[in-house]
């Protein structure tokens, strides 16, 4: 990509982009080219990108600016009553699931007033169970945006030559943490020797043990002079492979390609949902005036806790195109922003 100009897709099988050679359609399933419009975000131009995935005390520090309506949207729990039985909000459940520990009061909690979340001390591990309405509603909250996958690619590989079957540190090397040092508050380290990310769904041995997500840059410390060691992107993002999966706008679809980098206002619907015209999973009319309640434009990069090593490949686009809304236990994120 040699600017923030529109990009066509080839017309014939061989080097098109975005080709199934399996189905003999292009990735939108039209059998025919398609075109990458220049409003659509391609990483050419610069922009802003999260450091760290959004960690569980970030998503609580939003959940606590909302009002009650807009929490109960906001976490997957009943929260509506004094009682909220499921009090691990974000998995419908009374006990930590892969390592989900945001929650909130199980008794006191009043029938109309905002709730209090807490993350029980472990505020940098990486929140998970974050659908896509979840995460585009602290996107807006926050005057962010979701970024796109190319942009992700740009953030993993900056201005370099591509590296088959590279990682986001910029080399084929890869090694999974398995052991935890210390308390998970912030402080733990992994020490499994020259580790670099978290995949293969590892049951942990340390810190509270079991499985999902780690804290967010765990593998950036003193010792970690390299992007291979730290497991880092170009630029400094870490995590981008693994840990959670980065949600981005895909170029797989037209409602993806209809993106233009539109920056969240700060403010969000009485339902407590990002009202952003155009923005992927808006429920208006051609994503106009609506509310995002879905996921169709929006898709899966860099793999995750639970995924194998191939998928935390940088080029890997497996599931790039696939819109699924819902909470998953491997689904976070990070925003971007346009430098002005």
């Amino acid at each position: 990509i040699s600017s923030e100009g529109a990009i066509a897709t080839a017309n014939t099988t061989s080097g098109g982009y975005y080709y199934t050679t399996a189905s003999n359609t292009y990735e939108d399933g039209s059998g025919t080219v398609f075109t990458i419009p220049g409003s659509f975000p391609k990483g050419y131009a610069s922009f802003y990108l999260m450091k760290y995935e959004i960690s569980q005390n970030q998503y609580v520090d939003f959940l606590n600016t909302l009002n009650r309506t807009q929490q109960g949207t906001r976490v997957a729990s009943n929260i509506s009553g004094d009682t909220v039985t499921n009090y691990y909000v974000m998995t419908t459940s009374s006990s930590i699931t892969n390592s989900s520990t945001i929650r909130c009061p199980s008794s006191g909690n009043g029938f109309s007033g905002p709730i209090t979340f807490t993350t029980g001390s472990r505020d940098s591990r990486a929140a998970n169970f974050l659908s896509w309405p979840d995460l585009m509603a602290y996107a807006d909250w926050a005057a962010l945006r979701p970024l796109t996958e190319l942009e992700f690619e740009k953030a993993a590989r900056g201005p370099t030559a591509p590296v088959a079957s590279e990682y986001a540190w910029g080399s084929t090397t890869i090694t999974a943490c398995a052991t935890i040092s210390g308390t998970e508050d912030g402080t733990e380290t992994c020490s499994t020797a020259n580790a670099n990310v978290v995949y293969g769904n590892t049951t942990f041995t340390g810190g509270d043990a079991g499985t999902g997500p780690l804290r967010v840059g765990i593998f950036s410390t003193n010792g970690s002079t390299t992007r291979l060691a730290s497991g880092a992107g170009y630029y400094g993002n870490l995590d981008l492979s693994g840990n959670m999966y980065e949600r981005a706008v895909t170029v797989g679809n037209s409602t993806g390609r209809a993106f233009s980098g539109t920056h969240g206002d700060g403010a969000l619907s009485a339902n407590g949902n990002a009202n952003v015209d155009y923005w992927p999973g808006n429920a208006g009319t051609n994503g106009a005036g609506g509310e995002v309640t879905g996921g169709l434009g929006c898709g899966f990069r860099g793999g995750s806790w639970t995924s194998v090593n191939t998928i935390q490949r940088v080029s890997h686009r497996g599931s790039a195109a696939n819109g699924d809304a819902s909470r998953l236990n491997y689904g976070g994120g990070r925003l971007a922003r346009t430098t002005p």
